[in-house]
């Protein structure tokens, strides 16, 4: 990371920044729900991301980027590959930090590097603030331990937290509210994961289609208060509800990813994508969504609905205006 900045250590503006930067590296660890596999050939076990997800620069580092917690989210891998170090909208909240700075070498390594600009007794700090991290020696195996996405609805909460990190808090208290109408949650889970799928990209792309806003205005065209989770007296209740997000939800997965939300095949295929093991498969028989859950090794099965509405149901616009 601090090495693909043409700015090197003057991508940083302190230790602090070193210290903060692997402190979200071990975030991120704890959100990938990492196993165990033996590569082949290999005779050791092998620590592997469930969810794929990476450190993510909103003002690309090779384009001049802050290495820094202010211009770092933790977002899936697949998501920000896509962007390909695009430079964000610079109009609204999410356009990153550029760092201003000058070329620092790094020397040997980053160590080296740091106790040369910042001093020993800097570093020494600074380092003794942090937790030891466990290190793997791939003598023990770990199994996928993953109750199902509509019980730990991965993506959505991690979009959630990530927004609360960078003190958007109206932003991640309209999720928290989303999350608590159990109706969409625990029986068409898959359509706040779209959703997050979507957040995330507006972040990455500096909000260039304020798909977040968006989003807070149907959720305030339902919900008076946020925090109380009812249905508002504007509403036409929970189907409406759940026929504009569906809308809002179809209209950009196909114009960002090219995914037909009507063909649940097609969504299941590309929501895998962003897990190393199947998480989502397709129950023939009742058309619905079938999720899977990893406990001991074992693969268990959960089916939840997946919701197509009426299209005469009210349009988003209508709701929103």
């Amino acid at each position: 990371m601090i090495d693909r900045s043409p700015l090197k250590l003057g991508s940083v503006t302190s230790v602090d920044d070193i210290i903060a930067l692997l402190r979200l590296y071990v975030g991120k660890g704890s959100y990938q729900r990492s196993y165990t596999i033996i590569p082949l050939n290999s005779g050791k076990y092998k620590p592997k991301p469930l969810l794929e997800l990476e450190l993510c620069h909103l003002y690309p580092v090779g384009a001049g980027g802050a290495n820094i917690p202010d211009n770092i989210l933790i977002a899936p891998k697949f998501i920000n590959r896509k962007n390909n170090s695009a430079i964000p909208c610079q109009a609204h909240t999410f356009r990153g930090v550029v760092s201003h700075g000058e070329l620092i070498p790094m020397g040997d390594n980053l160590l080296t590097g740091l106790t040369d600009h910042y001093g020993v007794e800097a570093v020494t700090e600074a380092l003794s603030g942090l937790e030891r991290p466990r290190l793997f020696h791939g003598s023990s195996s770990r199994d996928p331990n993953f109750k199902g996405i509509q019980h730990e609805l991965p993506l959505f909460s991690l979009l959630r937290d990530e927004l609360w990190r960078f003190k958007q808090y109206e932003t991640a208290s309209i999720l928290f509210s989303i999350e608590r109408v159990t109706e969409i949650s625990l029986h068409f889970p898959i359509y706040l994961e779209l959703l997050a799928v979507l957040g995330f990209c507006d972040v990455l792309s500096g909000e260039r289609d304020r798909l977040l806003i968006r989003m807070c205005r149907i959720e305030r065209a339902f919900f008076g208060n946020p925090a109380n989770g009812k249905l508002s007296r504007r509403s036409g209740g929970i189907d409406d509800y759940k026929a504009v997000m569906y809308r809002f939800i179809r209209k950009y997965l196909y114009r960002y990813f090219g995914v037909e939300l009507e063909r649940l095949d097609s969504v299941v295929a590309f929501y895998n994508g962003f897990f190393s093991l199947p998480v989502v498969g397709t129950s023939w028989a009742s058309g619905n969504l079938v999720c899977y859950l990893y406990r001991d090794g074992v693969s268990h099965s959960e089916t939840t609905g997946f919701f197509a509405p009426d299209e005469e149901t009210v349009s988003l616009y209508e709701l929103t205006d």
